[in-house]
């Protein structure tokens, strides 16, 4: 570019040059395959962009050009010919102006199934995975999804086709998206769990609980494991509730939800409670004690001698849960008395008190 040449003899300041680039474009990267034989297949991945510098990443660092790589003259498009399993992982493009280059955040997805109980070998589930992104991968409990003969992926990678389903396949499921610069990831909001009672009568009571969350997907557990649903088990269309009618002896337990969104799922260590007593040492047919559980956690649940506390027509617990009043004592309330509290993930004891009964 030639400017025009200053006369001396006028005092005139010659003429600058100035290059205006604007703000970077995202570009769009598409592959020919996103899944190849090792030794076998090539695949062609093409870089979209009106901007003039392009650089490859992988697994988000530079790329490395081996000899089965090759870029073409504007760096558009590489190619791997032929592909080996060291080649897997993520590829990008990124591409700048003399002034910027683009970065843009993945949007988070929308993760929905047709059904979320099933009947092994005879339903189908169909999952799908609502996006703007390019990229989608699927993991299933937290790893990727390594598909059989009997799942099926839409061209676009957006829909997870399981038929029939068998109990291998329960579990979490994910998807996963990406731009050419970043993926999705979202934490999980831990729910509140509330039950109607949690002291019931055999073949008499029913119990709701109620899993309060804005999560999409809600799973319950019996006792840290997935619960089993028997026939006099409900669960509401949302999953939120379950009602059990009649309760029976084998229903005693604890109950959790889980719940997750289409990055992650809820987990949150409860804080251990602290136990204090009005009186450890009492005498028999005289003296009341109360003992209070001081906890930020919304089950408590108490233990005599390191088993559930069956209560006794002496002892009164306050309407949260949290005091224990026994009045008056006898010798044999005299042992070890801790609190037990939960959340929805895990629960934790508080250490024993010893009460101490003269008589």
């Amino acid at each position: 570019m030639e400017f025009p040449a200053a006369s001396s003899s006028r005092g005139l300041v010659p003429w600058l040059g100035l290059l205006m680039a604007g703000p970077v474009s995202v570009p769009i990267l598409r592959a020919s395959n996103t899944t190849v034989t090792e030794n076998e297949d090539a695949v062609v991945m093409t870089c979209y962009t009106d901007e003039i510098f392009i650089n490859w990443l992988f697994n988000a660092t530079t790329l490395q050009l081996k000899e089965r790589m090759k870029l073409s003259k504007d760096n558009t498009t590489l190619t791997i010919d032929p592909v080996r399993r060291e080649d897997a992982g993520n590829y990008q493009c990124k591409v700048s102006n003399p002034i910027n280059s683009t970065e843009r955040p993945a949007s988070v997805p929308t993760l929905i199934a047709s059904n979320t109980t099933v009947t092994e070998n005879e339903d189908a589930v169909v999952m799908t995975c609502y996006t703007d992104e390019i990229s989608i991968k699927w993991l299933f409990n937290a790893t990727s999804l390594r598909l059989r003969r009997r799942m099926k992926l839409s061209q676009d990678d957006k829909t997870l086709t399981i038929d029939p389903v068998r109990r291998e396949d329960a579990g979490n499921y994910q998807c996963k998206v990406s731009n050419p610069v970043s993926y999705s990831e979202r934490p999980v909001s831990v729910p509140k769990l509330l039950a109607s009672n949690t002291t019931v009568t055999e073949n008499e009571d029913a119990m709701v609980m109620t899993c309060y969350t804005d999560e999409s997907s809600t799973n319950w557990l019996f006792n840290a494991k997935s619960l089993w649903l028997k026939e006099r088990m409900k669960l509401s269309e949302d999953h939120r509730t379950l009602t059990i009618d009649p309760v029976r002896r084998e229903d005693a337990g604890n109950y959790q939800c889980k719940v997750s969104n289409p990055v992650s799922s809820a987990e949150r260590p409860v804080s251990v409670p602290t136990l204090l007593a009005s009186n450890t040492t009492v005498t028999e047919n005289e003296d009341a004690v109360v003992m209070t559980c001081y906890t930020d956690e919304s089950s408590t649940n108490w233990l005599f001698n390191a088993k559930s506390l069956w209560l006794k027509e002496r002892m009164k617990l306050s309407e949260d849960h949290r005091t224990l009043t026994i009045d008056p004592v006898r010798r044999e309330d005299a042992g070890n008395y801790q609190c037990k509290v939960s959340n929805p993930v895990s629960s934790t004891e508080s250490v024993p008190v010893e009460l101490d009964v003269k008589y």
